[in-house]
């Protein structure tokens, strides 16, 4: 740092900083919650529609009714201590959502306001701004590799030539895009062992006769 600073406002930014780490953290660790009781939710209703093709589907229904009778015949300890982690587990999460919400806004108010895609196609090149708009699209996306074509249909408008060759043109001379697989493009780098095991799994799939079944495609490995 060069001249006087101001160490007032330098600790406020540090705070601030802060709260937005924070807010990563959390919106992580409520992420990772909500992913558990999903997949725990799917896998019970997928066991139990499992179940219920094997052998009938009243089976499922005695079982609830029996959950039912013995819930209500249970002592009241009993009913109290499962009424207390129900409540502590929902108590739980509205509690870290609430924390979240408050890190995220105090951040985000200190933040300064994002340049919209009109401004920055009126002070940079095209292609500048096709590849910010690409890589803003494709770091947000549920996948972590798409196609030139997938990815020039969910860009938004930018005010500048966006089709399907000039996306692909792009992600072919910016650096910081990687084609991971053949016409499909992810933002940052392969680790060096993926990208010998795509180069072998290419080969071995020209090499395989007709019917054979290609190669798995990769999982995200970005840097």
């Amino acid at each position: 740092m060069y001249g006087d600073a101001d160490l007032s406002e330098h600790s406020e930014w540090v705070s601030i900083l802060k709260a937005g780490g924070d807010a990563g953290e959390l919106a992580k660790l409520f992420t990772l919650t909500v992913n558990l009781v999903t997949v725990a939710g799917q896998g019970l209703i997928s066991g139990a529609r499992r179940l219920a093709d094997a052998t009938s589907p009243w089976l499922l229904v005695a079982a609830g009714l029996a959950l039912g009778i013995w819930y209500a015949r249970a002592p009241d300890r009993t009913r109290q201590r499962v009424a207390a982690v129900g409540r502590g587990v929902l108590m739980s999460a509205a509690g870290a959502a609430t924390v979240y919400d408050e890190v995220r806004q105090r951040f985000e108010l200190a933040a300064p306001p994002p340049t919209d895609w009109k401004s920055l196609a009126a002070s940079n090149p095209p292609g500048a701004v096709l590849g910010r708009a690409c890589l803003h699209t494709l770091g947000r996306s549920a996948r972590s590799d798409r196609s030139a074509a997938e990815l020039a249909a969910d860009l938004p408008w930018i005010g500048v030539a966006q089709g399907e060759d000039k996306v692909r043109q792009v992600l072919r001379d910016a650096a910081c895009f990687t084609e991971v697989w053949r016409g499909r493009w992810q933002a940052g780098y392969a680790a060096s062992p993926l990208l010998r095991y795509l180069q072998q799994a290419a080969k071995m799939s020209q090499a395989a006769p007709d019917g054979a079944a290609a190669p798995e495609q990769p999982v995200d490995t970005s840097a």
